[in-house]
């Protein structure tokens, strides 16, 4: 797996993963405008396998806090390869990147209770459930709990396998 800075085509290639996964709608984030409020310091990562041309998926972080060495998390896999085992690969993949060319302490990432891919592939990737914040994510008029996900820099030296 390669993992390359997300360019502007990419980030248009995104949208359409958005509107088959629904990303957009999902979202707990702010709502500005009539869509999410997206952060405009984000690192952004493609992410490419052989033979494949177009990205299998996408990692973002985001609310760096250089003072509590932490950064929220985000990702996507493309709706066709997902299901492949890809996601906890480039999670995995992020982890390692993250933990060894920045001085990060913590990585979190916040996912609805809806989301049961999201969670399984949290825990697989050696994520510990934080908490909960209950009746925090509207989707489809209803509110769903939201989970808070972290790993700690000495958790991710254990698994480390990269």
């Amino acid at each position: 797996m390669k993992l390359r800075p997300s360019t502007e085509k990419h980030k248009e290639l995104f949208k359409e993963w958005q509107k088959e996964g629904q990303m957009e709608e999902i979202t707990c984030r702010e709502i500005k405008n009539e869509k999410p409020f997206v952060d405009p310091k984000v690192l952004a990562f493609s992410f490419f396998v052989e033979n494949i041309k177009e990205p299998i998926g996408k990692f973002n972080c985001f609310s760096i806090n250089k003072r509590n060495k932490s950064c929220e998390c985000g990702y996507a896999v493309n709706p066709k390869y997902r299901g492949q085992g890809y996601g906890e690969i480039m999670i995995r993949y992020c982890v390692n990147y993250l933990f060894n060319n920045f001085n990060f302490n913590k990585l979190y990432c916040q996912t609805g209770s809806f989301n049961k891919s999201s969670v399984k592939i949290l825990k697989k990737s050696g994520f510990h459930r934080d908490g909960v914040l209950r009746e925090h994510h509207e989707l489809d008029g209803k509110l769903w709990d939201d989970y808070i996900y972290s790993i700690l820099r000495a958790e991710w030296k254990k698994w480390n396998k990269f």
